[in-house]
């Protein structure tokens, strides 16, 4: 168990895969009249096989994303390494020889430095907890305690009220059993879901 968000968790999550090894980067091997804006798997639903996901920036301005996935009790997981600029009209794509059913997600990979403070003394619960519960866009002191008997890298993020996750790179760090980490916002934004995020590298 890993997963509290803030809020309620979203739904409307598209099914797609996770990969059993990890994904490579790749140039695109379509062209961008053959793949619709912003992410596109192919094939839609591989039951195992290989699948190549892309994202074309059908923005106005250059975006920063990479990929993750969300497991069927919420989790989200994000390969932070994934994370590259896209400008306008580009199309990116990352290739993954084999997959198994979760939620596939192009995630957006937010600069703002948010550094983590590792806090060995915290005695709170097991992972995530929040001060205060409702922050209504003040400040927000965000907790997660490892009580895995194995090290785990987490971060923090968020995702909207359509969905759309991201999460902040600079807030990843490695924790060993009991450990913990605390991550504080300036500000908060209403409706959004904050919650803990598992780093993935490679």
């Amino acid at each position: 168990m890993l997963r509290r968000t803030l809020a309620v968790l979203f739904g409307g999550l598209v099914l797609a895969a996770m990969s059993a090894a990890p994904a490579q980067a790749e140039p695109a091997t379509v062209s961008a009249a053959n793949v619709g804006c912003f992410t596109t798997f192919v094939p839609p639903a591989p039951q195992g096989g290989s699948m190549t996901q892309y994202y074309q920036n059908c923005n106005g301005h250059t975006v920063r994303v990479g990929r993750g996935f969300v497991d069927g009790s919420g989790q989200i997981s994000v390969w932070v390494s994934s994370c590259q600029d896209v400008a306008p009209g580009q199309t990116i794509s990352w290739y993954y020889p084999s997959t198994q059913n979760v939620n596939y997600r192009t995630v957006i990979c937010d600069t703002t430095h948010t550094p983590p403070l590792e806090r060995p003394d915290f005695a709170g619960q097991c992972w995530t907890s929040f001060y205060p519960d409702a922050p209504n866009g003040g400040p927000l002191l965000q907790w997660f305690k490892n009580c895995n008997p194995h090290p785990i890298t987490v971060g923090t993020g968020n995702s909207d009220a359509s969905g759309q996750i991201a999460i902040r790179p600079s807030s990843c760090q490695t924790l060993n059993l009991d450990r913990s980490v605390r991550w504080r916002y300036e500000s908060t934004v209403p409706g959004t879901n904050y919650s803990t995020m598992i780093c993935l590298y490679g």
